[in-house]
């Protein structure tokens, strides 16, 4: 058995002392009778969000069949519905996950400044090739059965969001996806992001992020699952104000894709 500090939240999984090929901890999951792997917060046999069931005791063992009963019942809950296949974008549910690096053109003078990065680009000017490529991409990853709302960071300007981002999101959301793309509003407007190399979340930046965002139309996303799209990230500050705003309101889970992180070495 393990120490309090080692034993991952999930009350089923202990560790075997074995190792992963890429030296990480192997893990014994009793509820499958499987060895697995534990990336971030999820089950990697079942790909379940488990910072919502963490055991209520200290002890290793299941009490009750009840208890046990319970457990399972709340980890069907939390199963993520919005990917075809969930393992893949684990990273997006707890912070957020790209689709490609983005390359800044930092003017014309950045020599990494590739084709993708010109197509994340063309995405913000609202050119329709790009639009229609990343659209295809989201598409390709996304569930097109299960019911889960999708919304969209807005930009730094108050009110109504109008973008490239948005135009993507509009084209995903067929029934049974909601409509979420004009649920979160800016009530103030913001500075636009810095170009520094500073990559880490400001505090005071972020609580600002926050304050300026408003949920409207709370309906769409309680109790839901959500997909959270932005077209670039560098510090991930807007990303994480907009988790907070959703979870705020009621949304049951909220994943993260945009489709470039900032190269941080330019």
């Amino acid at each position: 058995m393990t120490s309090d500090q080692e034993k991952p939240k999930c009350c089923f999984l202990f560790k075997t002392g074995e190792k992963r090929p890429n030296g990480k901890d192997l893990y014994l999951c009793r509820r499958r009778d499987m060895k697995i792997g534990w990336p971030n917060n999820l089950c990697s046999n079942c790909n379940e969000y488990l910072r919502y069931y963490s055991p209520k005791n200290k002890s290793d063992e299941i009490e009750t069949e009840e208890e046990l009963n319970t457990e399972l019942t709340i980890i069907e809950k939390m199963r993520c519905k919005i990917f075809v296949n969930p393992d893949q974008y684990i990273t997006s549910i707890d912070s957020n996950q790209k689709l490609e690096t983005y390359h800044s053109k930092a003017g014309g003078q950045n020599p990494n400044f590739d084709k993708t990065s010109e197509l994340i680009l063309r995405v913000k000017n609202k050119e329709e090739d790009a639009i229609q490529y990343f659209t295809e991409r989201l598409q390709s990853i996304l569930s097109k059965d299960e019911e889960y709302a999708i919304c969209v960071m807005p930009n730094s300007e108050k009110g109504i969001c109008v973008s490239g981002m948005m135009n993507i999101a509009k084209s995903l959301c067929k029934p049974p996806i909601i409509d979420g793309t004009e649920c979160i509003r800016r009530k103030v407007t913001v500075p636009k992001k810095s170009k520094s190399l500073y990559r880490k979340i400001d505090p005071e930046k972020l609580k600002q992020e926050i304050e300026s965002l408003i949920i409207e139309n709370e309906n769409l996303i309680k109790g839901k699952q959500v997909l959270l799209l932005d077209d670039v990230a560098t510090t991930g500050t807007s990303l994480k104000a907009g988790r907070y705003k959703l979870e705020e309101a009621g949304a049951e889970l909220v994943a993260a894709i945009v489709l470039g992180h900032t190269h941080k070495g330019y």
